[in-house]
């Protein structure tokens, strides 16, 4: 399935893993609370969906949240990530990160790999 991402200021709510937003309404309101709002990018919630995953994983060393494939199968929708180590020095902090892909109803599920370590 295709999807594009973008970097956001504010991630899920703590405690959460990630957040589901399917209408212009819910997505100005999350971007709207944000420490930092910015205009919310433009999304076509008539046939895409945003969901919010945690970009900052507030480990020791820094690590993030990857994407690696969004699946759908007949019950859910796959989330396919890689826990990676953070560049140092960002240009511009991100605590989440918006995957933009085509709407759905069915349940979202993570599936999170922790990278491979290197030797």
């Amino acid at each position: 399935m295709e999807f594009r991402i973008l970097q956001l200021v504010k991630g899920p709510a703590p405690g959460s893993d990630f957040l589901a937003i399917r209408s212009a309404d819910e997505w100005k309101a999350f971007i709207s609370d944000a420490e930092a709002p910015s205009p919310a990018p433009d999304v076509a919630f008539d046939r895409d969906m945003v969901i919010v995953l945690r970009d900052d994983l507030k480990t020791d060393p820094p690590s993030r949240l990857r994407v690696l494939a969004v699946r759908e199968t007949a019950e859910e929708l796959l989330l396919e990530c890689r826990v990676e180590r953070a560049e140092s020095a960002p240009k511009a902090a991100t605590a989440g990160q918006a995957l933009i892909l085509p709407k759905t109803g069915r349940r979202i599920r993570l599936v999170i790999r922790e990278s491979p370590s290197s030797g």
